[in-house]
């Protein structure tokens, strides 16, 4: 905050959070406080009612017996402490239907986007082959589409690389294929099939991604890797990490593979953080790879050698690269360069060279 000057906005942000918690905590208060007189009140008066008209009926007129009046005096007691304590289980009550409600709300959340009832769940894995036809897609609130009139064909077992200024729909299309948004218009197929037939959760075991940010989970390094496939052994997850060249550092750790890591992996620089996202990756097999500026936290040493594992990796399956460093994406099956949402150009790092335009500029 001190960096970018924030401190005064968000002491304001700060106290306003404050003084709404202390105006409720007030009216709660409030509310317990004139509860419990009231309960209190009426005990008094309960007891002197008791106690005065036993004592007319048992003394003057005769027609009770102080043992019922003791009685009396016994029964009222025991009416009167649930009631008090009541009164202070009112604050709990209160913070309890509030927080039943925000559960609710989170459980009567329809997914996005709605899967579609008895989705189509493949025997066998996904071939790979993938296809935009007449796609644009606006985000919520959006008045410019994010993507727009994109027709792309990507082959099963080709790489497919994905260049442009930052803004151009890069990410987009990669939401869109694991279909986090569907699209505004048009269609997207997976093996000639629309991609709302599938089931999600068939659809994404079929697909690896590898974002910019390597995010990991609380736990420990081998169960973060696991994640990737968790029926694998020890062996394998191992295997793994070796190919991603994480085992390296790993092993240099206090714990090995058992070392726990911070939440988002808070103790691992981001080039180790993004090698353990690849080894996860490289683990799930799946035969759909997507890499989002999977190297971009790596020094040069160290983005050599990811190059040679992804090379392997990308062998017999979709792959599908964002980059920024051209460099890395030379050997890719086709590139097509993105602006303003629409691919602009479409070729091999060769071809595009000759052309001489944007991806020529870039490079």
């Amino acid at each position: 905050m001190r960096a970018f000057n924030l401190e005064d906005v968000r002491k304001k942000q700060f106290n306003k959070y404050i003084s709404e918690d202390r105006r409720l905590r007030i009216k709660t208060y409030t509310f317990n406080a004139l509860f419990s007189s009231i309960t209190e009140y009426l005990t008094v008066l309960g007891i002197l009612l008791v106690l005065g008209l036993g004592g007319y009926f048992a003394i003057i007129k005769g027609t009770m017996t102080g043992g019922a009046v003791v009685a009396f005096y016994t029964f009222l007691g025991f009416l009167y402490n649930p009631i008090v304590r009541l009164s202070s289980t009112t604050s709990i009550i209160e913070s309890g239907l509030s927080s039943i409600t925000r559960i609710y709300k989170v459980l009567d959340t329809v997914p996005t986007p709605p899967e579609k009832e008895n989705p189509l769940v493949p025997v066998d894995r996904a071939k790979g082959e993938i296809n935009f036809k007449d796609v644009t897609f606006f985000y919520d609130g959006a008045e410019k589409p994010a993507v727009q009139n994109i027709n792309l064909t990507i082959k099963a077992g080709s790489t497919l690389a994905l260049v442009g200024t930052s803004g151009g729909g890069k990410s987009t299309i990669i939401s869109l294929i694991t279909r986090f948004y569907d699209p505004t218009s048009g269609e997207l197929f997976l093996d000639e099939i629309d991609l709302k037939e599938y089931e999600l959760q068939w659809l994404r075991m079929n697909i690896s991604l590898v974002l910019q940010e390597g995010f990991l989970f609380w736990g420990t390094i081998r169960e973060n890797i696991r994640y990737g496939r968790l029926s694998a052994t020890d062996a394998e997850v191992e295997k793994a990490a070796e190919l991603a060249f994480a085992k390296e550092f790993i092993d240099e750790l206090p714990n090995g593979f058992d070392t726990p890591l911070g939440e988002r992996g808070i103790s691992l620089s981001g080039g180790q953080k993004q090698r353990i996202a690849i080894a996860r990756a490289i683990l799930k097999n799946a035969p759909i790879l997507i890499l989002d500026e999977a190297t971009s936290a790596l020094d040069n040493e160290s983005e050599v050698k990811i190059q040679k594992a992804m090379e392997q990796l990308s062998t017999d399956r979709t792959t599908i690269v964002i980059a920024h460093r051209l460099s890395t994406i030379r050997k890719a099956d086709k590139i097509i360069v993105m602006k303003d949402g629409q691919i602009i150009e479409c070729g091999s790092h060769n071809e595009l060279i000759e052309k001489a335009g944007e991806y020529y500029r870039l490079h």
